[in-house]
C-alpha cells in the first residue's frame, strides 16, 4: 500500500508539473445606456439606448468575431508564438493513417495540400482569432451596466494585453459607428434641406409671378409651410454637425 500511495503521489506530481500554468486577467468596461444628447441624430434613426436589451446588444456586440479578428490584428497575436505556440501536430489517428499508407501501398494515398503564402497567412489569423474566442470570456455583471472581459493564456502580461486591447477595440468599433450614423444622418438633412430650398424658391418664383399678373403690390408677411421647415433642417443639420 505503501508503494502504491507513493508511486501515486509521484504520478500526480510529474502532471501537474507538466500542466501549463494559466494566468487570467479582467478589463472592465461601463455602458452608458443613458441616451446621448445629440437629438437629431438619435431621432433619425430610432435609436433607445434605454431598451433593456441594450446591454445585451453591446455583450453580443463585444464577443463577435469582428472584435476578435480586430484585437488579433492589433496585437498581431497570430505571430505571438506565446499565444498562438508552434504549428499544429497531426493527431494520433491521422498519424496512424499515415503510418499504414507508407506500409501499405495499395491503399489510397492522401495528397498534402500546399498552401501559398497568402493563404497560409490567413489560415494563422483563424487559428488566432479561434483561440482568442476561446481563450476570453465575457460576462455581465448583475443589475449594472458593467461588462467585463477575462482573459486567459499562459502569459500575465499578455492576458492583460489582450483584455485591454479587445475593450479598446470595442470602445473604437463603438465610436466609429456612431460616426458614421452621424454622417448619414447629415447626408439625409443635407439633402432634405437641398430639396426643400429648391422647393422654397419654386414657390417663390410661381408667388411673385401670381402676384404680378394681378397686380398685387403687398408682398410682406407671407411665409409659406416650405419656409418654416427648411428653418427646422437647418437647426436640425447645425445640432448634427
Amino acid at each position: 500500500i505503501l508503494i502504491l500511495a507513493v508511486a501515486f503521489t509521484i504520478l500526480c506530481a510529474v502532471i501537474v508539473l507538466r500542466i501549463t500554468p494559466q494566468f487570467s486577467s479582467t478589463a472592465s468596461l461601463i455602458i452608458e445606456a443613458n441616451k446621448a444628447n445629440v437629438v437629431s441624430i438619435e431621432e433619425v434613426y430610432g435609436l433607445d439606448t434605454e431598451r433593456k436589451d441594450y446591454m445585451q446588444t453591446q455583450y453580443e456586440i463585444l464577443r463577435s468575431r469582428k472584435i476578435a479578428e480586430s484585437t488579433v490584428e492589433s496585437l498581431s497575436l497570430h505571430n505571438n508564438v506565446d499565444f498562438i505556440g508552434g504549428e499544429p501536430s497531426p493527431s494520433l489517428f491521422k498519424t496512424l493513417i499515415a503510418n499504414a499508407a507508407e506500409l501499405l501501398p495499395f491503399l489510397p494515398q492522401t495528397e498534402v495540400k500546399t498552401y501559398t503564402e497568402a493563404e497560409a497567412a490567413a489560415l494563422q489569423k483563424r487559428r488566432a482569432v479561434n483561440k482568442l474566442i476561446q481563450s476570453v470570456t465575457i460576462s455581465m455583471v448583475k443589475n449594472t451596466q458593467i461588462l467585463k472581459i477575462t482573459a486567459t493564456t499562459t502569459k500575465p502580461s499578455l492576458s492583460a494585453e489582450i483584455a485591454n486591447t479587445m475593450a479598446d477595440v470595442f470602445i473604437e468599433s463603438h465610436l466609429q459607428a456612431k460616426l458614421e450614423m452621424t454622417e448619414k444622418a447629415t447626408r439625409f438633412l443635407t439633402n432634405s434641406l437641398d430639396g426643400l430650398q429648391q422647393k422654397l424658391q419654386h414657390s417663390e418664383k410661381a408667388l411673385s409671378a401670381f402676384y404680378e399678373e394681378n397686380q398685387v403690390v403687398n408682398l410682406d408677411g407671407v411665409v409659406g409651410l416650405a419656409a418654416t421647415e427648411l428653418e427646422q433642417l437647418n437647426k436640425q443639420l447645425l445640432e448634427a454637425q
